[in-house]
């Protein structure tokens, strides 16, 4: 079985592809790159690609320049991740959306029979909006959840149960507990006494 490859149809696939992948990337670790930086990583991404796949090299040096170098270039300048710790976690970032959008790109083109190159370019960007959109919900989801706790108030032989917020946003702590301080509405206050 042989295989014909077309440098320029390889490093559009890998520029478009890339593009959208450090998008998201700079999205989920709240990196500082612009479009153009993003695009320059990408850029460096797919011809560093089509270098390892146009030239012959050993697989383990082939291994180590695809999967660390090349990566960490492109998170590096395509998402502004400086620090070793986000850049790791970038890198981290990049595999786990590339198994995601690989993933729901199989599914586009099995369920719609994609195989020309627009279709499955057009599959890519379809993937990137429904993860660029899908990301920022769930982290006001995942924020939510985290301030939100249901709590019993008893004043006076009276219980009340209401859903309150931890304030983290003054910094107040219980110097005993060394917990935020909770603050109730007046309202579920003369709620309790009331009643």
């Amino acid at each position: 079985m042989s295989y014909t490859i077309y440098p320029d149809v390889l490093f559009v696939t890998n520029l478009v592809m890339d593009f959208l992948l450090l998008r998201l990337v700079k999205k989920l670790c709240r990196g500082k790159a612009g479009v153009f930086a993003s695009l320059g990583g990408a850029a460096f991404g797919a011809f560093g690609y089509c270098l390892l796949i146009l030239l012959p090299v050993s697989f383990p040096v082939n291994t180590i320049l695809a999967y660390v170098a090349i990566n960490t270039i492109m998170v590096r300048f395509g998402c502004g991740l400086r620090t070793p710790g986000r850049l790791c976690g970038g890198i981290a970032g990049l595999y786990i959306a590339r198994f995601l959008m690989g993933g729901m790109m199989e599914v586009l083109k099995r369920f719609l029979g994609l195989d020309r190159m627009s279709e499955v370019l057009l599959a890519g960007t379809v993937c990137y909006l429904v993860y660029a959109a899908v990301l920022p919900r769930y982290r006001e989801w995942r924020k939510k959840s985290r301030i939100r706790c249901r709590v019993r108030l008893q004043m006076e032989g009276q219980i009340t149960e209401v859903n309150a917020f931890f304030d983290t946003g003054n910094s107040l702590y219980d110097p005993i507990a060394q917990k935020p301080v909770s603050i109730i509405q007046k309202g579920t206050l003369e709620k309790l006494c009331d009643a």
